[in-house]
C-alpha cells in the first residue's frame, strides 16, 4: 500500500485528469435530491436504518457508516454531502487505480482512463448516485477495483498472499453492497488472459477469480443466513425462476441494450 501511495504523488497528471471526469459526469450529484428511499431513512433516523441495512439487507458496513453518522449527532441533510463527496472520492480512485494497472500495457494515459471509466463510471452507476447511501455503493466499487488489483498480482507472482487479499477484500467488497461484486469478474478476464502463457495458466486464472467470487457469494449467504437471519438473503431461492430470468433477460436486453444504446450493442 505504501508502494502505491508513492505511484499517487507520480502520477498527478492522470490523478488530475481522472479528478476532472469524475467531477464532470457525477458532480451534479452535490444537489440535494430525494429518493424514496431517501425520506424513509431522514423518517426514521441513521440508527433504526442501520439496522435495516443490517439485519434486512444484508450489508453491515453500509450500516456502520449509518450507525457512525448516527453517533456523531450531525443533521441529517449533512449526511448527504458527506456520502457524495465520500462517493466521488471512493469512484475517483476506483477509476485511477484501474488506469494505473493498465499504463503496464503500454496504454496511452487519455485512452486508459476513458477506458476505464467507461469500465467502472458507466451509465448503470447513475442510479447509485441517486441513494442516500452512494458513499457505501462507490466503497464496494472501489474494493472490487482493489480486489482485482490482488489478483493481477497474483497472476504475475502466484503468491498466495496476494489472493487471500483478494479473497478478504472480495467479502468487504459484498458485505457492502451485493449488487457490485459482478464487476470484479468483469475487470478481472482481460489479465487472466493477458497473463496467461498457456491454456492450462489462462484455467487456472480463470479458477482463481471463480473461487474469489464464489468465496465471497457463499461467505454472505452463510452470514445471513445462520447469523443475521436477512429476510434478502435467507428467504427460499427459486432457482427455476431465476434461471428463466437470467435467460429471459439475456435474450432480450442483450438484443435492444435497454433502450440505451445501439441495438446488440
Amino acid at each position: 500500500m505504501g508502494k502505491l501511495i508513492k505511484n499517487i504523488k507520480h502520477e498527478k497528471s492522470s490523478l488530475i485528469k481522472t479528478i476532472l471526469i469524475t467531477v464532470l459526469f457525477f458532480g451534479v450529484n452535490v444537489y440535494f435530491s430525494f429518493t424514496t428511499d431517501t425520506y424513509a431513512t431522514f423518517k426514521v433516523g441513521f440508527n433504526i436504518a442501520a439496522l435495516d441495512m443490517l439485519m434486512r439487507n444484508g450489508r453491515p458496513i453500509v450500516g456502520a457508516i449509518y450507525e457512525l453518522h448516527f453517533l456523531s449527532g450531525l443533521p441529517k441533510e449533512s449526511f448527504y454531502y458527506i456520502s457524495t463527496a465520500l462517493a466521488l472520492l471512493f469512484l475517483t480512485f476506483s477509476v485511477w487505480l484501474y488506469q494505473k494497472m493498465l499504463a503496464k500495457h503500454g496504454v496511452s494515459e487519455n485512452s486508459r482512463i476513458l477506458v476505464s471509466f467507461a469500465s467502472i463510471a458507466n451509465i448503470c452507476v447513475i442510479e447509485y448516485f441517486m441513494f442516500i447511501e452512494k458513499c457505501g455503493f462507490m466503497l464496494a466499487v472501489l474494493f472490487n477495483v482493489l480486489a482485482v488489483y490482488f489478483i493481477e498480482r497474483f497472476f504475475t507472482s502466484r503468491k498466495i498472499g496476494f489472493m487471500a487479499a483478494a479473497l478478504v477484500i472480495m467479502v468487504l467488497a459484498i458485505f457492502t453492497y451485493q449488487g457490485t461484486i459482478a464487476l470484479f469478474v468483469i475487470l478481472s478476464l482481460p489479465f487472466a488472459f493477458k497473463y496467461a502463457n498457456s491454456f492450462k495458466s489462462y484455467v487456472i486464472n480463470v479458477v482463481s477469480i471463480g473461487i474469489c467470487y464464489a468465496f465471497s457469494v457463499l461467505a454472505c449467504f452463510a452470514a445471513f443466513k445462520y447469523v443475521f437471519k436477512s429476510v434478502r438473503v435467507s428467504a427460499a431461492i427459486d432457482w427455476a425462476g431465476n434461471i428463466k430470468n437470467v435467460v429471459y433477460g439475456v435474450l432480450r436486453y442483450g438484443r435492444t441494450t435497454f433502450g440505451v444504446l445501439p441495438k446488440y450493442v
